[in-house]
């Protein structure tokens, strides 16, 4: 028997499972938990455990260590209570893909290419999600011999039980049913597998142990009362020398499991996640200077968004009312709109928890009135937003109005810098013990008059960290800009001497609302050059010199009127870099420009673009009716006769008009002639460009048309190549148009000089366009694109990127991805010519439907063919799927799943080696 790089023979399985059952060094409650996390540590858990929740243990199970002892609750453990051992089971997983909300994150998980994982005690640790389907059993003879066996699983780092039946396997009855083992601590939890066997075919429990309360009160004192107590279990039901299997499977603590506990007990471990990113990215510059054991609980912020519909520079923008979340773990951006107001915070403080879940321990007495301050600040830039002292953990567990006393009230802090975005960082750190308290005459959070502190020892505190560089302080200057900015808080900590107990942090950048802001600031103020330069300066704004102009109140307002006007363009070029270039009223006066801007209503509105999708077009019968009367019509009948004979195929349209011409456009855009290629049932359209060798085919199946006439045809594998400047015009249809159009039909013969394209409607109206074609076989064969990925191949959503796209502009030239084990950076970047975006952009591997690389590496490839690219597959399936082939343009995108349209892509691109 082969039992997966534990063992070979079930004799050696048993002996192994013998003496690992009682090694006290196996699990994170033997010996470890025993030093770090006696009565002593808790009186210095800051400084002597990484995270004070893995010393969370049971207090009844506490004093045992090993496996062994453990389930059999004994002082000292002996291999004699595993004397019947006789079967070592073979334990098999199922993991399952699928995705979940966990700590504010959404997290994508892709079981990958595993469809079974065999556990035992010597595995690699399994997430929890990868265990929740049940998992099987089975061991030689299993059916054969006709016994029947009791299963039982269980946890025994909680003392909970998982699963029982009986009967197994004729029969079984599931007396609890499966619940997997969800872990929250560091180090790994073993789920464990007995079972015992049945004197009788059909035998019945004397004693059914209850079902533990996942929501167990950590109030009550009687919380060993809540432990699955193994040896009682089987005096009763007569099982002491029944037990003939024993084995176990790691399972380890993942964000689903953090969750859980979250959510059900109030344990909550995600701000282990937090310092595992901030150590594995280096974030902030900060994390080298602080001690990340500190945080010991997770805050979650939100932001109130209100529904919001605007118009500025020539675009509209819809915001929907919700609430922002901060998500650290992907590096969330939340929008300016939403960080008008402050947020909302909510931390249930773990120390309570550990308090009541260790009260058995002597000598440790339990804390009362912790303080804490709230601070959010940018570190890159130094600026201090908003500063909160004395807030009690009631006011953070309940999410509502703080309580404490604020220092410095919420500033907005959002980016005004279109070129940089503010990194906003929030850390909620603990108080000293001592009594001198952060306070000084400031402002209640509620906006209250303001109150003297009552320790003049704590306004010196104060009033000396904010002031030490100042020789003579001001009366207003803690009201003022001043103590806002160079703000560090590695020197505040160090000198407040308070501890880091949660953290989080989002991205703001310069958007839609911060430019309307600003431009509804230029209309409202007399604005001189000296103010531009100091307010506006981050925009690049045209000089206005006016030569030779007296200095009259007349010039002085043109020039001023000149100057709002430049200015405005220049904030929306930074909103939109292309702006400039399309914007109409670049010659137009000042009054005109203020009509563009502040009388919205007079302007028409864009017309919104449906949804187009691609649909199984119903039976037409256009091209044997239709198309035939138009065809002999005198119009027609004065072409030459080469023209009538028909050697190609046609195709007709209805449904899908509006998406096959979106198609149309955007594969325009990528080279400069496109290439129709007529085939028996279905249509495909190749793009090629020889400089960069980037290839790109795509294929409208038969189900795509309404109707498919390729019975004439008899050039196959000719396509027929027209301009793609004349097949934008051709195919640009208005959408009012659009809608009007009964059918599109598409002529394509290789044997003549044009490409005909019909359309049918309005009305009667039928209306032909003749675009000049040659014949020319495809650049590339299939046979050589068919090569499944070498080095890696990525399954993803289309939106995981739309993050990237929107922080980008057209200043940019190629992109660079950086693949590693668990995430991919982009980077972007810019032209020999022009001020591109600076930044990098991570995707977590978990996004993706699937991630498979050999090793690290990074491509550099066209940014422009791949956003194409993207907004071609987010129009039919949303899913595609990247890999690397070889060959001239080795990167290879395609869709995942196509269905009635396919679509394939070749960039050239550069390859390195990590």
């Amino acid at each position: 028997m082969e039992c997966s790089k534990f063992c070979i023979h079930q004799d050696e399985c048993i002996e192994k499972i013998k003496k690992l059952t009682g090694d006290v060094n196996l699990f994170w409650f033997g010996d470890e938990w025993r030093t770090l996390c006696d009565h002593r540590y808790f009186k210095y858990q800051h400084k002597s455990k990484p995270n004070s929740i893995d010393c969370l243990n049971p207090p009844n199970l506490s004093k045992f260590h090993s496996l062994g002892s453990r389930l059999f609750q004994v002082p000292t453990f002996s291999s004699h209570f595993l004397d019947n051992l006789k079967i070592f089971p073979r334990v098999t997983f199922f993991p399952r893909s699928g995705n979940y909300t966990a700590c504010d994150h959404d997290f994508n998980v892709d079981a990958g290419m595993k469809k079974e994982v065999h556990g035992h005690p010597e595995m690699v640790p399994l997430d929890s999600f990868f265990t929740i389907t049940p998992p099987d059993l089975n061991w030689p003879g299993l059916g054969k011999d006709g016994n029947r066996y009791t299963i039982l699983i269980t946890d025994p780092s909680e003392g909970k039980i998982l699963f029982l039946s009986t009967n197994f396997p004729y029969e079984t009855h599931k007396i609890i049913e499966y619940n997997t083992l969800k872990p929250y601590r560091d180090s790994p939890s073993p789920m464990v597998f007995l079972i015992f066997s049945q004197e009788q075919n059909d035998v019945q429990l004397n004693f059914i142990p209850q079902q533990p309360n996942g929501n167990k009160d950590l109030e009550d004192d009687s919380s060993s009362e809540n432990t699955f107590d193994l040896p009682e279990f089987m005096l009763k039901n007569n099982l002491t020398t029944k037990l003939v299997g024993l084995t176990w499977s790691l399972i380890k603590t993942d964000p689903y499991s953090i969750e859980v506990n979250r959510q059900s007990n109030g344990i909550d471990n995600c701000h282990s996640l937090l310092i595992k990113k901030l150590q594995k990215d280096h974030t902030f510059d900060f994390v080298l200077n602080f001690n990340l054991n500190e945080l010991d609980n997770t805050v979650s912020l939100s932001y109130y968004q209100p529904s919001t519909e605007f118009k500025v520079c020539c675009e509209k923008f819809t915001y929907d009312e919700d609430y922002i979340m901060a998500d650290p773990l992907a590096y969330g951006y939340i929008p300016s709109l939403s960080l008008i107001n402050k947020p909302k915070l909510k931390m249930i403080k773990n120390s309570n928890f550990i308090d009541n879940y260790q009260r058995i321990q002597r000598h440790y007495v339990i804390r009362k009135d912790e303080k804490f301050i709230v601070i959010m600040f940018e570190p890159n830039k130094k600026r201090l937003f908003w500063l909160v002292s004395d807030v009690t953990s009631g006011a953070l567990a309940n999410g509502n109005e703080l309580d404490g006393t604020t220092i410095f009230p919420y500033e907005n802090p959002s980016s005004l810098d279109p070129d940089n975005c503010n990194e906003v960082v929030l850390m909620i750190l603990e108080e000293s013990r001592h009594p001198k308290r952060i306070n000084i005459r400031r402002n209640k959070e509620d906006d209250n008059v303001n109150k003297s502190s009552p320790n003049q020892y704590d306004i010196k505190m104060i009033q000396n960290y904010f002031t030490l560089d100042q020789q003579k302080v001001p009366l207003n200057y803690f009201t003022s800009d001043a103590p806002r900015q160079n703000f560090s808080i590695e020197n505040f900590k160090s000198y407040m001497k308070v501890k880091l107990t949660a953290i989080t942090w989002f991205e703001s950048c310069y958007d839609e609302f911060n430019a309307i802001t600003e431009i509804r600031q230029v209309i409202k103020s007399n604005l001189t050059e000296f103010d531009v330069k100091n307010k506006f300066g981050k925009h690049k704004v045209n000089k206005i010199e006016y030569y030779g102009y007296p200095r009259t109140l007349e010039v002085e307002v043109a020039k001023t009127e000149r100057l709002k006007r430049e200015l405005m363009v220049a904030i929306c070029k930074s909103l939109k870099p292309s702006f400039s270039d399309t914007f109409y009223h670049l010659n137009m006066d000042a009054d005109d420009l203020f009509d563009e801007f502040v009388y919205e209503q007079e302007n028409a509105r864009r017309k919104e673009e449906p949804p187009i999708n691609p649909i199984k077009e119903p039976h037409s019968n256009v091209l044997g009716v239709e198309v035939s009367r138009f065809m002999n019509t005198q119009y027609l009948k004065e072409m030459d006769s080469k023209d009538v004979i028909e050697k190609g195929a046609q195709y007709a349209l209805s449904k899908n008009i509006s998406f096959f011409c979106k198609i149309i456009q955007n594969l325009s855009t990528l080279s400069s002639t496109l290439l129709f290629v007529p085939e028996e049932d279905q249509l495909s359209i190749s793009v090629y460009n020889a400089s960069t060798h980037m290839f790109s085919k795509t294929v409208f199946r038969r189900d795509f048309f309404g109707e498919v006439n390729s019975s004439c045809l008899v050039t196959p594998n000719t396509g027929c190549c027209i301009s793609s400047e004349t097949a934008l015009s051709v195919f640009k249809i208005s959408p009012e148009l659009q809608d009007d159009l009964q059918y599109l039909v598409i002529d394509t013969d290789p044997s003549k000089d044009y490409v005909n394209v019909i359309l049918f409607g309005p009305g009667d109206v039928t209306e032909l366009f003749k675009i000049n074609q040659f014949a020319i076989k495809p650049p590339l064969a299939d046979n050589t694109r068919s090569r499944d990925g070498e080095l890696f191949q990525i399954v993803s959503y289309v939106d995981v990127w739309d993050g990237f796209f929107r922080r980008s502009n057209n200043a940019i030239s190629s992109m660079k991805l950086h693949f590693k084990k668990d995430h991919v950076i982009v980077t972007p970047k810019k032209q020999s010519t022009g001020n591109g975006p600076s930044f990098s952009y991570e995707i977590d591997a978990r996004i993706f439907v699937n991630y498979d690389i050999a090793e690290e590496f990074s491509l550099t490839f066209d940014y422009n063919e791949f956003a194409i690219a993207c907004s071609i597959v987010s129009k039919i399936t949303k899913v595609f799927v990247l890999e690397y082939v070889g060959g001239d343009a080795p990167l290879r995108m395609f869709l995942h799943q196509p269905g009635i349209v396919d679509f394939e892509i070749f960039f050239q691109c550069e390859l390195e080696e990590c």
